[in-house]
């Protein structure tokens, strides 16, 4: 080496010649094997020799590696990668980043989809944002690196997400669907860590970082980021710069920029603001939910909370009136009463588990109230109600919570016993026509009153029995009976083995898509208990002489599923099978594809 000069700047000539020739006689795994194995032969001269001949930034890389050969691995010093491969790495991400960007583009890309012939193709936005949201994962295990060493100074997240944001899809034809195509989480958090070192680097204060990310999400169409990460985010600041955050957007809050977004109950950035100001701002933050509870009845939830904390009971039932009302969207004549109907009911909020339990903490706080203003009738009801909450199908945890009761909520015990009777028997035209006498859910009310104990076993059979005489006496209704029937026929254990026996078919079409669900379970449980299978005889003989009430018309229905029940008929109760036979053969003789589906299960034609 001539002195003076610098290492890792002598010729290159010969390097390039082997590494030209290695590259067309070697495989790439062979190149790999033949370097590892050079190294190794290398003495600790020979390495330091190799070292110098190397640039800087390949050598500091490639040092602790060399040094760690031959020692145990316990004694080997923690290897990283170097610039050039982190530099590699992330440039690597960036090209997968804009391929996916551009693939989006073409209608016979990996993210255009077409189901079936007659439908036309659409672009699938979120398999593109999955993909995203892995480079961004990857991207962030290197970004600590990227800048601290920096090795993509003039990078702006900003613009790579609004320049995104713009072009996906782009070049499709207009008519593909325009849906949103929200960035993810991990894109989101990538967006914030990158230009929170931006502004930080520009001497920006906090709400200056927070004005540049709401500016971007302002200027995109069609698009958006991920609000929780942004909540997270901040909420991760030093206090001192999470009050800055407060300050300033309380300082623009009317401005085009923040008025919308400020002012919108749903918005992540009204979100924000609220968490902020009921830290620093507690008169603000009461006036914000005070004057927007009508859109989002849970903002009333610290305000009441916080009224009964004080014993100020009648500012506390103001705010449930009006909760209520935002929560159940009532017309201003109606109102909801407590002690008489179930919250579940309802359910105009019963979208998530999370909505559903910041209404019963809204039942909770509103029992308290009334039970601390004398209200002992809609305390008790309340209490019920939140004891029952979302599992009013469990008849056991139910008629607990009111034998509990004090005082008792009969009011409130036969709306539930609506429910539950409505929920276990489909809806047909005799449950509205208005004949008090008859009505298709009667025997699970009747189930439900002796559950609770206000009649015994007897009872409760006698009765399904004097409903199954009733119904009898109207054949005509029997039709729009038959899913109660099925019911009480499949709920009663015995009856549902003895029809298994019998006739496995019709046990089948009975059930039909039938699950294992806690209302089920429950009906069952108490039949067991209260005797049900004394009505074995009375359901099996009804069945049997009505079984044709239960059959799909032909001139209405599927024919193979009008086959299959003739067979499951002609398994159960042959006579009964010869005379729907004879119908058929006179109302029906010219329906070629019914009789050649009966033919195709072999029945007697």
């Amino acid at each position: 080496m001539a002195r003076g000069a610098r290492k890792g700047t002598g010729p290159q000539e010969p390097r390039a010649e082997l590494t030209t020739a290695l590259e067309a006689v070697l495989s790439t795994e062979e190149v790999r094997r033949a370097t590892a194995a050079a190294f190794l032969a290398l003495d600790e001269a020979g390495r330091q020799r190799l070292l110098e001949q190397l640039p800087v930034e390949t050598a500091e890389a490639l040092r602790p590696v060399l040094n760690g050969v031959g020692g145990s691995k316990r004694s080997r010093p923690p290897i990283a990668a170097g610039r050039a491969k982190v530099r590699q790495d992330w440039q690597q991400l960036w090209n997968e980043w804009n391929e996916s960007i551009n693939e989006s583009g073409y209608e016979e890309g990996r993210y255009v989809h077409q189901e079936h012939d007659w439908e036309p193709p659409y672009l699938d936005r979120s398999a593109l944002i999955d993909d995203l949201e892995g480079i961004a994962k990857r991207m962030r295990s290197l970004m600590s690196r990227v800048w601290t060493e920096g090795l993509d100074p003039k990078r702006s997240f900003i613009g790579e997400v609004r320049e995104a944001a713009n072009e996906i899809g782009a070049g499709l034809p207009e008519w593909f669907d325009g849906e949103r195509s929200d960035f993810g989480p991990e894109v989101t958090r990538c967006l914030l860590d990158w230009e929170m070192r931006v502004a930080q680097r520009e001497g920006l204060g906090p709400f200056e970082f927070v004005v540049r990310i709401r500016t971007l999400e302002n200027s995109l169409r069609g698009a958006g980021i991920d609000g929780e990460s942004v909540l997270a985010f901040v909420k991760a600041m030093p206090q001192e710069e999470q009050r800055a955050v407060y300050e300033g957007m309380r300082a623009v809050r009317q401005t085009a920029l923040w008025s919308e977004a400020l002012a919108n109950p749903n918005s992540d950035w009204f979100r924000l603001r609220q968490r902020l100001a009921r830290k620093w701002d507690r008169a603000g933050f009461a006036e914000s939910c005070r004057s927007h509870i009508e859109q989002d009845w849970t903002l009333a939830l610290p305000l009441i909370s916080g009224h009964v904390r004080k014993n100020e009971y009648s500012k506390a039932l103001e705010l449930v009136d009006e909760a209520m009302r935002s929560l159940l969207r009532l017309e201003p004549e109606e109102r909801w009463v407590p002690t008489q109907e179930l919250l579940v009911s309802r359910r105009p909020f019963g979208f998530s588990r999370g909505s559903d339990a910041q209404a019963f903490r809204l039942l909770g706080l509103w029992q308290k109230a009334a039970a601390a203003t004398g209200d002992t009738a809609t305390a008790a009801a309340l209490k019920v109600q939140c004891a029952i909450g979302r599992e009013w199908d469990d008849w056991d945890r139910s008629l607990e919570a009111f034998r509990g009761s004090e005082p008792t909520c009969e009011d409130l015990f036969d709306a539930w016993r609506t429910t539950v009777a409505r929920a276990s028997v489909d809806r047909s035209p005799g449950s509205e026509n208005g004949d008090k006498e008859l009505q298709p859910a009667e025997w699970v009310r009747l189930l439900a009153t002796a559950a609770s104990g206000a009649m015994d076993g007897r009872a409760l059979v006698e009765g399904i029995r004097s409903w199954l005489a009733r119904l009898e006496k109207r054949p005509d209704a029997i039709g729009a009976f038959k899913e109660s029937i099925a019911t009480l026929l499949l709920d009663v254990g015995q009856a549902r083995g003895a029809l298994k026996e019998r006739s496995p078919r019709l046990k089948r079409l009975l059930e039909g898509e039938r699950g294992d669900h806690t209302l089920e379970r429950s009906r069952r449980r108490w039949l067991v208990k209260l005797k049900g299978h004394e009505l074995l005889p009375d359901l099996l003989g009804f069945l049997t002489r009505h079984v044709h009430a239960f059959m799909p018309d032909p001139r209405c229905a599927d024919y193979e599923q009008c086959a299959d029940w003739m067979a499951a008929v002609h398994e159960f109760a042959p006579e009964k099978y010869r005379k729907i036979l004879q119908s058929w053969q006179d109302v029906h003789r010219r329906r070629r594809n019914l009789w050649k589906a009966m033919s195709a299960r072999k029945l007697p034609i």
